[in-house]
């Protein structure tokens, strides 16, 4: 154990930062209370507790929004959310409601620190991709709200397992990754957990594409991955209906292309992703900071990388949106 901490110490660095930038939650001086927090998400998680803590379960119905709400098909309540279910039903609330924000900045970290590791980076780089995956404002932590965080921190652990059975062939490995996938299905946020879902099957093809030994037995891979990934959606069906039947009483499905493209990346926002105060004239909030990008520039090109630059083109094409050829 010694051995690995001093192996990983630079993960140390990220749970330095972790701790002066949350340590307010940690003490419960402060919590997410603003916006859509206060609005939303504290109160809908307050009925919840409670209906837990009282042996009810979730919420499918509750009389407190105008006449009568199906709060349970509300998909951002994630009511089936392992975490929610646990925190919730066993700590008292304030503590469970500022504790999901910690345990998800931590495992955005960890997750992503150790699918960094799987694949060949040195301790410092991937504590480094850690800092980035959930400090960046275009990652999981500061990315939207603790719906998308939610959804989006499990996106690294579902390509770790993807490389621990490409290497290993372990039928477990797929088992976990479909629960992996199922917690990002239930996590609140569908369409963002749509796109980690195109994206494990984009990062797999790519990895199948680079490798001539993984090419043989393709067909076989391919089969048990989509069954993997398919079961995560069964498993998840029961919210994800709910959620798809309330979406088509929503008054946003009459809303018009305009607002559907709302948020979409402009061609220039790519600069502020390492000079934020351009920000303000650029209109684009994406960050990631100086030194990733300068370390961009000095690593020595390598083969491996390629897949991560193809990964990234595509990302960037989808996220134009209106600004999209296409």
């Amino acid at each position: 154990m010694r051995e690995k901490i001093f192996k990983n110490g630079w993960f140390l660095f990220f749970l330095a930062l972790f701790l002066v930038f949350l340590y307010p939650l940690l003490t419960l001086r402060q919590g997410f209370l603003g916006g859509d927090y206060g609005w939303q998400f504290y109160p809908w998680t307050q009925l919840y507790a409670e209906a837990l803590k009282s042996g009810r379960g979730p919420v499918l119905w509750t009389p407190l929004i105008q006449s009568g709400f199906p709060l349970f098909a509300e998909g951002q309540t994630g009511m089936l959310y392992s975490l929610n279910l646990l925190f919730f039903r066993l700590l008292p609330f304030k503590i469970a409601y500022n504790g999901l924000f910690l345990s998800h900045f931590l495992m955005g970290g960890i997750f992503s620190y150790l699918f960094g590791r799987k694949r060949g980076m040195s301790p410092a780089a991937a504590a480094l991709t850690a800092l980035c995956f959930t400090f960046g404002s275009a990652y999981a932590g500061c990315f939207y709200n603790i719906v998308t965080m939610r959804t989006l921190v499990w996106f690294p652990l579902a390509l770790y397992f993807v490389e621990v059975y490409l290497g290993d062939r372990k039928l477990w490995a797929l088992f976990a990754l479909s629960f992996v996938q199922t917690q990002s299905w239930l996590g609140g946020f569908a369409q963002t957990a749509a796109y980690s879902f195109l994206f494990i099957f984009l990062y797999y093809a790519l990895r199948i594409a680079g490798d001539a030994a993984l090419r043989k037995r393709a067909p076989l891979l391919h089969l048990k991955l989509a069954g993997s990934l398919g079961l995560s959606v069964l498993t998840a069906l029961p919210q994800l209906w709910a959620t798809l039947e309330l979406a088509f009483h929503s008054s946003r499905i009459l809303q018009e292309k305009t607002f559907i493209l709302w948020g979409s990346a402009q061609p220039w926002s790519p600069v502020t992703l390492f000079l934020y105060p351009w920000s303000v004239f650029l209109r684009s909030n994406l960050y990631i900071g100086v030194l990733p990008f300068l370390l961009i520039l000095l690593v020595r090109h390598r083969k491996n990388l390629k897949i991560w630059w193809i990964l990234a083109a595509i990302s960037f094409f989808f996220a134009l949106g209106v600004f999209n050829p296409l």
